[in-house]
């Protein structure tokens, strides 16, 4: 009934939308980490990659370094992008410079004219580069990503067992659902008021449970984005320690704490990977936490990859980001599970809150139809 109302024009799914758009990003957001495997795919004596008969010369020691590099890069730019994006308040503003670095810092490696990274962040290029990056995401931000999200769905853990255990927005919305199909055998009179009793309920329903939030609440508290800001650029300094660190050094004395390689290259190699682990791991944690998206529960699965993979840094592994990794998948998997048991309750939901808004609509059109024949007559 309602998708039928829906293909002509009467209504439209906002919330079954936004219920979509934040099932897919919570499938990108588990899924995304999987993509870090695929290095393994290719050979690890080869140093040139072959790609339609043209051949191109990277300069790592492989292709199965070179494109965990790649892939590492990208995974690393698309979470730090997805948590700019879908988080609120100011302190998200801080993330930039860790952006422009996982979007510059692969530039910088294919560049030949610039002998350090820094001097290549400098440059005009680098500037001009890093401005329009900024530019982008910021306009963005405030011509589209506040005008998707002015509210968001959220459950109460006691809210998501009632719906698991009584199924109660699935009852309602079958009851909805029948008295719209059972309309031409209805009085007017009587579908008006069967109309008026459906919106009252799912109003005050709506109202007790508080699953409509506003945006605007997460922007207000000042000390927490502060607080949240000086950690975020901690953090980004984190990932330029590396470049301070000269090349074929085995070993570095840190303030009396001797810090090794742990099997790496060298000791700069070691600490750009565990960095990285540790920085990611970290802000995924405080996207966790802030985060007030029903699909937030995804974001336990890179947590769970990176927390690995930085503990991993320091064990003596063949391969980084290898078949190690599937230890963790058990706890993946319940992420998963649990992320798809979630969204069948917000898709109730979300559906409970389109008809919501539909009988509101329908209402005014049936108390004015009613009123007419009551002149009438």
């Amino acid at each position: 009934m309602l998708s039928s109302l829906i293909k002509k024009k009467v209504y439209k799914p906002t919330w079954r939308r936004q219920f979509v758009f934040g099932l897919i990003i919570s499938l990108f957001i588990i899924l995304i980490p999987f993509l870090n495997f695929i290095h393994l795919l290719f050979d690890s004596q080869i140093d040139k990659l072959e790609i339609l008969g043209f051949t191109l010369e990277h300069g790592y020691p492989s292709n199965q370094v070179f494109i965990w590099f790649v892939l590492s890069s990208f995974v690393s730019l698309f979470y730090l992008l997805a948590i700019l994006l879908f988080s609120f308040g100011f302190w998200r503003n801080f993330l930039m410079p860790a952006i422009c670095y996982f979007i510059t810092y692969p530039v910088w490696m294919f560049a030949d004219s610039y002998d350090n990274y820094f001097s290549f962040t400098i440059s005009f290029y680098g500037i001009i580069f890093i401005t329009v990056v900024i530019l982008i995401f910021k306009l963005f931000d405030v011509f589209v990503k506040e005008k998707i999200y002015k509210y968001y769905l959220n459950l109460s853990i006691k809210e998501f067992c009632n719906e698991i255990l009584f199924s109660n927005n699935s009852k309602f919305n079958r009851q909805i659902l029948k008295t719209l199909r059972s309309r031409k055998s209805l009085s007017l009179r009587e579908y008006s008021c069967r109309l008026y009793y459906y919106s009252t309920v799912a109003d005050y329903s709506t109202r007790k449970s508080r699953i409509l939030k506003s945006t605007k609440v997460l922007h207000k508290n000042a000390r927490l984005n502060y607080t949240l800001g000086m950690i975020v650029i901690i953090l980004t300094i984190i990932l330029f320690v590396h470049h301070l660190i000269p090349n074929n050094v085995p070993e570095l004395d840190f303030f009396g704490i001797q810090v090794g390689s742990f099997g790496f290259k060298d000791t700069g190699t070691f600490i750009y990977h565990a960095s990285q682990k540790f920085v990611l791991s970290s802000l995924m944690i405080i996207w966790f936490i802030t985060s007030h998206f029903w699909w937030r529960w995804a974001i336990l699965s890179p947590i769970l990859f990176y927390s690995y993979q930085f503990w991993e840094s320091f064990q003596p592994v063949y391969a980084v980001d290898g078949p190690g990794n599937l230890n963790v998948f058990p706890l993946v998997f319940l992420t998963i599970l649990g992320v798809l048991v979630l969204s069948q309750v917000i898709r109730r939901v979300s559906i409970n809150l389109d008809y919501q808004a539909f009988l509101e609509e329908e209402l005014d059109k049936s108390i004015g139809e009613l009123s007419r024949v009551e002149q009438g007559a």
